[in-house]
């Protein structure tokens, strides 16, 4: 993800895109948060703030979108 977080020093591969005909498609695995002031909590934030980033282009233009996969949002 470009501009993605690192955590424990480690840039993980998480989401790649392509364009498929008209329509441009992401793919995404987000971070197990696990729970609230948990390190990784953070490190989950920070990429999906870079996710919205990333997609930033493609949310302002004309062509379509997507934007699927694993979200890891539900609770226990």
């Amino acid at each position: 993800l470009p501009g993605g977080p690192e955590y424990d020093g480690v840039e993980e591969p998480r989401a790649i895109s392509a364009t498929c005909g008209p329509v441009r498609v992401w793919s995404v695995y987000v971070p197990n948060g696990r729970e609230v002031g948990h390190p990784h909590f953070a490190y989950k934030l920070q990429w999906l703030k870079a996710l919205r980033d990333a997609v930033a282009d493609d949310a302002a233009g004309e062509r379509p979108f997507a934007v699927l996969g694993d979200y890891n949002i539900a609770p226990h």
